[in-house]
């Protein structure tokens, strides 16, 4: 079963907590949600939120984890990391849309599993179960616990005391995306 904190960044809030996540990581490796091929190289920097899946990025610690298991999705004709199987956290980014803001997570598979034996289960690491219990931790002492359970980073709440709506996803018309 996965763990989770929910919250809302805006501005450096984004900024801030990868610069704590830097420093609580041994190697942080920001990699994106999916890729034509195998090969996931580390990002140089965040993706545009409107590139596809720029919302969403793995965080992987090189220096204490060991490589992310890769896995074909056909449905989608690509690749991706498989969390069960692997050390990686799944950062789904806060952004603004339209004058609301969408709230971000950071998930986790604690216990794992792999695809070709779903039923042995095994407890990943405590170096990476640390891990993302301090960037997790991270947010809950620097951001404001809302009333419904999330978590609002200082620029957040500022963005909502000037009239911005808190929003917990966003309801953009869906887009298909179609390759050749």
């Amino acid at each position: 079963m996965g763990q989770q904190v929910n919250f809302y960044w805006y501005g450096d809030d984004e900024r801030n907590f990868f610069a704590a996540a830097r420093q609580q990581s041994g190697d942080l490796h920001v990699l994106r949600y999916m890729s034509p091929d195998e090969h996931f190289e580390p990002l140089t920097e965040l993706p545009p939120i409107a590139e596809p899946a720029g919302f969403h990025v793995w965080l992987w610690d090189q220096a204490e984890c060991s490589a992310p298991v890769v896995r074909w999705v056909e449905q989608q004709r690509y690749f991706t990391v498989d969390p069960s199987a692997s050390e990686v956290i799944e950062l789904s980014r806060s952004y603004e849309r339209e004058g609301h803001l969408i709230r971000g997570r950071l998930w986790a598979e604690l216990a794992g599993w792999r695809m070709e034996a779903p039923a042995e289960r095994f407890e990943k690491s405590a170096t990476f179960q640390k891990w993302f219990k301090s960037l997790t931790g991270w947010i809950k002492r620097h951001y404001t616990k809302t009333p419904e359970g999330w978590y609002l980073g200082p620029e957040a709440k500022e963005f909502q005391q000037r009239g911005g709506r808190l929003a917990a996803t966003d309801f953009a018309p869906v887009v298909k995306i179609v390759r050749h």
